[in-house]
């Protein structure tokens, strides 16, 4: 955070070290659990100083293209509204001792359901699990 206006032209000198790209490598090696092989990847030209390739260079102007407003984030929201609808159907059947794990499952599907379509990994009570326990570490 820059709490002083005297900062802003030092901090803007730092560009690469306060890109978002390397936070993002840093979050995904110790959210993720991620191999070492995956790590030399995703580290691979995290800047793009060496050109316009790694992990890090093509991921973002992908996933901001993706995000960006139209009709792909319009039909994410609604996939993810119907879900939203559907759950709570089913969560009023549920007993209180369960309803936070009941509640993150739901959440989980409809957010995944959303960016993954038919083929959501997380439909996987496994995947889903190893999702959950690895954000917990």
């Amino acid at each position: 955070m820059v709490n002083s206006t005297s900062l802003i032209p030092i901090v803007q000198k730092q560009y690469r070290i306060l890109a978002f790209p390397p936070l993002q490598v840093i979050a995904a090696k110790n959210v993720c659990g991620s191999s070492k092989v995956t790590n030399d990847i995703i580290d691979d030209n995290v800047n793009g100083d060496d050109g316009s390739f790694g992990h890090s260079i093509t991921l973002y102007p992908a996933v901001r293209a993706a995000l960006l407003p139209g009709p792909g984030v319009g039909a994410m929201i609604r996939t993810m509204a119907k879900k939203v609808t559907a759950s709570i159907d089913r969560l009023q059947y549920k007993k209180e001792a369960q309803l936070f794990a009941a509640i993150r499952h739901e959440i989980t599907l409809m957010t995944t359901d959303s960016v993954y379509g038919q083929q959501n990994p997380f439909r996987d009570p496994e995947i889903e699990q190893s999702f959950w326990y690895a954000s917990a570490c």
